[in-house]
């Protein structure tokens, strides 16, 4: 068995630590940007880079909100696990309709049973309203959020057709 000399076991150790460190550096993106629910303006300014309309306003509470659109319509990004109306954690995208008639419930059902994202239910007066709740939104990387609205801009597209709006 062959016994290393102390300085040259240290020299190993070193270098194979300065190995790991120098490996992770330049794994890591270094402009890697990340959106967080607690900064409603960089949410509103990566909508709009996406090229969405993005007015940052609040809601009845106090709370952020952002107002937008797609597909011809309007809808909202509400901002919840809010502390005194600021440093939020979660998003939610909305969309609400007036239609003529009245959606049933088992129409709502059957929406849900057929969809992993985007909740549809109605309100009091039968008006169907489409939901996607984001949650954790804390160093979310840019692409996973784009593909979040690229996959609300879809279901929602879908949800038109189904209530034939």
């Amino acid at each position: 068995m062959m016994f290393l000399r102390p300085m040259t076991r240290w020299s190993i150790q070193t270098g194979a630590a300065l190995a790991v460190v120098a490996t992770c550096a330049f794994a890591a993106p270094s402009s890697a940007a990340t959106l967080n629910a607690s900064d409603p303006e960089s949410i509103a300014e990566r909508m709009r880079e996406l090229g969405y309309r993005a007015e940052l306003t609040t809601d009845s509470y106090g709370d952020p909100m952002i107002k937008s659109g797609a597909a011809g319509v309007s809808f909202s990004i509400n901002f919840y696990g809010c502390r005194d109306n600021t440093n939020c954690q979660d998003l939610q995208f909305s969309a609400g309709f007036n239609t003529p008639e009245f959606v049933t419930p088992a129409e709502m059902n059957s929406w849900n049973h057929d969809r992993v994202i985007g909740k549809a239910h109605m309100d009091s007066e039968g008006d169907p309203f489409l939901e996607h709740p984001v949650l954790g939104v804390i160093d979310m990387g840019e692409p996973a959020f784009d593909r979040t609205v690229e996959r609300w801009v879809s279901n929602l597209q879908d949800f038109l057709d189904y209530i034939d709006w």
